[in-house]
C-alpha cells in the first residue's frame, strides 16, 4: 500500500480533503497497527500477550480493508471529489494526519522483550483511543455528505477501545 504521510494530501492546507482521502490515510494509520502488533507477536516473550497481539493483527487487518472500501465507496459515490463543501484542514491537523499513532515493527519487536499483559492492553487501548479522537477531530473537515463514513469508523474505533477495556477489567480488576 502506498504511504502517503507528510505530502501534498495532509501537507498543503489551502485545500480542503474528501473523504475517501481521510479513509485511505486511515487505512494506512491501521496498516501501522498491523507492522506493530505483528513486532509486538514476533517479541513477545508472554503466549497470552501473543495471543493479544494476533487478536489485534486480525483486528486491524478488518479494520485496513474496511477503510479502504470505504474510501473507494467515498470516491465513487459521485461527490466524493467535489470538496468545496469541506474545509482546509488546520496545520496542527495536518500534521497529526501525517504522524504514526504506533511505533514500528522492528521497535515493537524489541520491546516486546518488556512488555507485560497489562502494558500490551494498556497500549493497544491507548491507540485505539488516540485514533478515535483524531478520526473525530477530522471529521468537521469532510464535507457534510460525507462524513457519514467517518462517523462509522469512529463508532469502530471506540467499539475496539471498549472491547479492550473489558477485557482489562476481566483480567486485571
Amino acid at each position: 500500500m502506498k504511504r502517503t504521510r507528510g505530502t501534498e494530501e495532509f501537507g498543503t492546507f489551502e485545500t480542503p480533503i474528501s473523504a475517501a482521502q481521510v479513509l485511505e490515510r486511515c487505512a494506512e494509520l491501521e496498516a501501522d497497527g498491523l507492522e506493530f502488533y505483528q513486532g509486538l507477536l514476533k517479541g513477545a516473550q508472554s503466549e497470552w500477550v501473543r495471543k493479544l497481539a494476533r487478536m489485534m493483527v486480525k483486528a486491524e487487518i478488518r479494520h485496513r480493508d474496511r477503510f479502504l472500501r470505504y474510501a473507494e465507496h467515498a470516491r465513487a459515490s459521485g461527490k466524493s471529489e467535489d470538496v468545496s463543501a469541506g474545509e482546509p484542514l488546520p496545520p496542527e491537523l495536518a500534521r497529526l494526519m501525517s504522524e504514526r499513532v504506533f511505533v514500528s515493527e522492528e521497535l515493537a519487536e524489541r520491546t516486546g522483550h518488556n512488555v507485560d499483559e497489562r502494558k500490551a492492553l494498556e497500549l493497544a487501548i491507548r491507540a485505539e483511543e488516540s485514533l478515535a479522537l483524531l478520526y473525530g477531530q477530522i471529521r468537521s473537515y469532510v464535507p457534510r455528505d460525507q462524513r457519514k463514513y467517518l462517523d462509522q469508523i469512529i463508532k469502530e474505533e471506540q467499539r475496539h477501545q471498549s472491547d479492550l477495556e473489558k477485557l482489562l477489567r476481566k483480567h486485571f480488576q
